[in-house]
């Protein structure tokens, strides 16, 4: 009786194998907008514009953890894209909370963040100053995706697709952030 008291008190005081992840307010308020929201940008080299529509927007918990899968939550977002269109009705992109990374999927149409962005105070985009913009840039000047806290991504700097040398340069016109 005495081992069997012994062994439970042990048991209950072993730490869950599984490390529970939750997309944090900071990496929220960059990412996480009513559906309906919309942002539309122009691109300073071909002279084209980008319409971009949330559509669906749903957070849920990957509960199930082995060597292979972690206890986190996982955001899908639809969205439609007017110059990205590829003949769907739209865009999925996803973000997942043990990385605190977004966009996994394609770079089409809203860029990648993750919580460890490098950070701007301020910065200008169409003669706007957005504040506390975070930078993703990669190491080959390939892509750069900048995002302004509570507005979302403001501009875009990317190949025009992946078969191309020709660079896209998108900045925000102008946004709508649905109540």
């Amino acid at each position: 009786m005495f081992l069997l008291i012994i062994i439970t008190a042990l048991s209950c005081n072993r730490k869950d194998p599984c490390e529970e992840f939750y997309f944090s307010n900071e990496y929220k308020a960059y990412i996480f907008f009513p559906t309906g929201s919309y942002w539309v940008y122009s691109d300073t080299t071909f002279n084209v514009t980008d319409s971009v529509n949330l559509q669906y927007q749903n957070v849920t918990l990957n509960d199930y953890c082995d060597t292979r899968t972690e206890f986190e939550e996982i955001l899908e977002q639809r969205y439609f894209s007017s110059f990205f269109y590829d003949g769907s009705p739209y865009l999925s992109v996803w973000g997942h909370a043990s990385h605190q990374y977004y966009n996994q999927e394609q770079d089409h149409p809203m860029g990648v963040f993750t919580d460890n962005a490098n950070f701007y105070d301020t910065m200008t985009v169409n003669n706007v100053l957005y504040h506390d913009v975070r930078a993703v840039q990669f190491s080959q000047g390939t892509a750069e995706f900048y995002w302004a806290k509570n507005i979302g991504l403001i501009k875009k700097v990317m190949p025009y697709d992946y078969q191309s040398d020709s660079v896209v340069n998108f900045e925000l016109v102008r946004y709508h952030i649905n109540n």
